[in-house]
């Protein structure tokens, strides 16, 4: 595997972890925008 496509899927499940946070706070009827984005 090259360190590129390494990289680039770290990058996707940190993202993917960022947006299930998002999608739970959401489903629990919490408005996570104002914590998330900064």
């Amino acid at each position: 595997m090259s360190p590129s496509l390494r990289k680039s899927s770290a990058g996707n499940s940190r993202r993917y972890l960022a947006t299930s946070c998002l999608f739970e706070a959401d489903v629990r009827g919490i408005s996570p925008k104002k914590e998330y984005t900064k």
